[in-house]
This record gives C-alpha cells, sequence and structure tokens, in this order.
C-alpha cells in the first residue's frame, strides 16, 4: 500500500501509527478520567474551551514559526508538548493543574496541525500522492486510534479495581506520543527549500487558482495577507469543525451515560468507530477517482445530512450504535476530502498561513458546542 510512495511520506504515515495509539487512549479516558478525580461537568467544559483560546493565540504565529524554524522542527516540538500536557493530566490533582494540561497539550496540538499537513504534502512528488499520502495518514491513525481504544477499556477494570482512575491509561498515550517525538525527530527526511518547486506550487497545476502567477506574487506574497483563495477554503474549515463538535469530542461521554454503557461496552463500539473511519479513510481517494472531485463533494455532503437528521430521532440503544457507526465513516470521508483538497489548492508560499488561519478557525468550530453539549449530555 505504501509502496510507490516518497520515503518521506512512507516514514511519515508509518510513525502515525504511535500517534493513533496516543490519541485512542487519551480520548477515550480523558473526560471520565477528569470526572473521577471529582472535577464537574461544567469545569469539564471549560476545560476543554481552553483549547480555543490557545489556538486563537498561536495558530497563526505557529504556522509563520513553521516558515521560519521548519516545519519538521514546529511538528516535533508540538509532539514533545503535547505529551507533556499527557504526563500532566496523568500526574495532577487540583484543578488549575488540570487547566494547565489542557494549555500545554493544546499548544502541542495546535502546533502539530499548523505544520503537520505541509510537511506531509512538502515530501509528496505530485497532487495525486498528496491525496493518497493523506487518506493513507488518516487510514493509519484512525486504525491504531482503535487498538488505543481497545486497550483503554480493556484496563478499565484493573485500574477500577486498584482505585487510582485512568492514570495507567494516560500515562501509556504519553509514552507513545513521547515515542513518536522521538521518531519523527530522528527519522524524518530534512526539509528541502526547493526555488523550483516553489514556483510550480505558485502556478499550482491541476487545481482551482483565482490569481495567475504574477498577480498572486505581487498581491500576497510581498505583502504576506491571506489571498482570497485561503479565506474562502478556511470557510469550509469552520464548517467541518462545527460539524464535528456535535458528537466527536464526547462521544465517549454520550454513549456512557445516555445508553448507560460500561467502560468496556464504550471501548468495544468506538473501536467499531475507528475501523469505520478507517475504511472511510481508504476510500477517498477512489471515490475522488470514480466520481471526480465536485459530485464526490455533493454525494458526501448528501448523505452527511441524511445521518444527522436520523441520529436526531430518539432510536433504540443498538440502532443509535450502528448510526452512529455509518455516520462517522460517511463523516470521515467527508472530512479527509476537504482537508486534503483544500491544502493542495493552496499555493506553497501561503500554506504555513493557511494552516493557521486553519487551525484558528477549526478549533472555533470544534470548542462552539463543548460546554454547552458536555453539560448536557451529564446533566
Amino acid at each position: 500500500m505504501l509502496q510507490g510512495l516518497s520515503t518521506g511520506v512512507r516514514r511519515f504515515v508509518a510513525s502515525e501509527a504511535l500517534f493513533g495509539l496516543g490519541v485512542g487512549l487519551f480520548s477515550l479516558v480523558l473526560n471520565l478520567h477528569l470526572l473521577f478525580k471529582g472535577v464537574s461537568e461544567e469545569q469539564i467544559g471549560q476545560i476543554t474551551s481552553v483549547s480555543t483560546l490557545v489556538a486563537g493565540i498561536i495558530a497563526i504565529p505557529g504556522g509563520l514559526l513553521a516558515g521560519k524554524l521548519g516545519r519538521k522542527k514546529v511538528l516535533v516540538a508540538g509532539i514533545s508538548l503535547m505529551a507533556a500536557g499527557y504526563a500532566m493530566f496523568a500526574a495532577s490533582t487540583a484543578l488549575w493543574l488540570f487547566y494547565a494540561a489542557q494549555a500545554l497539550q493544546s499548544i502541542g496540538f495546535t502546533l502539530i496541525i499548523t505544520s503537520e499537513t505541509q510537511l506531509l504534502f512538502h515530501y509528496c512528488h505530485s497532487k495525486r500522492e498528496e491525496t493518497q499520502a493523506y487518506s493513507l495518514l488518516m487510514a493509519v491513525f484512525m486504525l491504531f486510534s482503535v487498538f488505543g481504544t481497545l486497550l483503554g477499556g480493556y484496563l478499565s477494570r484493573s485500574a477500577a479495581e486498584v482505585s487510582t482512575g485512568y492514570e495507567l491509561q494516560l500515562w501509556l498515550a504519553t509514552l507513545a506520543i513521547a515515542l513518536l517525538a522521538i521518531v519523527r525527530g530522528r527519522l524524518l527526511p530534512a526539509e528541502k527549500h526547493d526555488s523550483d518547486k516553489r514556483e510550480a506550487a505558485v502556478e499550482a497545476p491541476n487545481t482551482t487558482t483565482f490569481f495567475t502567477k504574477k498577480e498572486f506574487r505581487s498581491r500576497y506574497l510581498k505583502s504576506g495577507l491571506p489571498s482570497k483563495q485561503v479565506w474562502f477554503l478556511s470557510g469550509f474549515v469552520l464548517l467541518s469543525g462545527l460539524m464535528t463538535s456535535v458528537t466527536l469530542p464526547f462521544l465517549n461521554v454520550i454513549v456512557k451515560f445516555r445508553l448507560d454503557w460500561s467502560d468496556e461496552s464504550v471501548s468495544m463500539l468506538l473501536a467499531a468507530n475507528g475501523l469505520i473511519l478507517f475504511v472511510g479513510s481508504l476510500m477517498v481517494p477512489s471515490i475522488v477517482t470514480r466520481f471526480g472531485t465536485s459530485k464526490a463533494y455533493l454525494i458526501l455532503f448528501g448523505v452527511n445530512i441524511l445521518f444527522a437528521l436520523v441520529l436526531f430521532a430518539a432510536l433504540p440503544a443498538s440502532m443509535f450504535a450502528l448510526m452512529l457507526l455509518l455516520r462517522g465513516g460517511m463523516f470521515t470521508m467527508l472530512n479527509n476530502l476537504i482537508e486534503s483538497h483544500s491544502m493542495s489548492m493552496v499555493a506553497e508560499p501561503q500554506r504555513n498561513l493557511f494552516a493557521g488561519i486553519r487551525s484558528v478557525l477549526l478549533l472555533i468550530g470544534l470548542d462552539t458546542f463543548c460546554s454547552a453539549r458536555i453539560t448536557g449530555c451529564l446533566s
């Protein structure tokens, strides 16, 4: 599956397994760990909303920093900060430390999303390889997040027996992310600043462009301002974040407290969801090849609207679980299509700036309903 891809892409995609494992462990147990430590539902919503503040402050500077220091350095720094935040969650008991841990891991995550996609695409040799690389990256992430989720659910029994909450899972998540920082720091190829590649990127062959190369250079490269194209594509990212925020951040809490399922049952459902997301990620290139980009967007938007309406109804537990899985797969396909094509359509000199703006809008969208939704789920 990785054959034919460049060396940098293969190493990048393979190392994503550690990221998926760590995030799978962490996302399953964080809210439950905070509840175990006596944090209220409203406080959990406030802690989660720290991400929006952090993103608003550092996302755009972080994207520009990636252009100054190099995307690889910023990516590794972000992964390291994320691991430190995970460790603080595991070791802390005071409420203010949980806020600090969220801020730390949010800084790390923001640096990751303002450098990861551009660096991955930097290693690619064509637009087609960019779509394949992004889809494979997300597929590996989803698959190994399943393993992390299953491991977290399995370990919940032993953690409960010794009354330590979910610290073991958090420490394992920390280890996985720390290893990821080491692996990517040592194995990813150094960035090549090829002027010819940048010139070709400005022309953006085989993509939709808003300006000619001369107009683009005179209007935006000299001023450093985001192009109309960047703002247009960032709007789709905001919509994607709003759609994701409806269920994904608190999927474990929704299932556990609305359906009154055990930790193991929740982990099994989330694991199944991860497998569906894995399959959906792998299908994106073939869907685009078969139907074309425009039709693929129309089909996936329509199907996602349909599943959202179905999930709005009061459903039996088994039917709710099935619809949730199907909706997750369809949404992943749509989200991957938006993410990969958005970055591909942006000219190379503006990708770091686009990544910063995208990060702000994405996290604003993700956190828009956070406090309200988690309070509603647990009340």
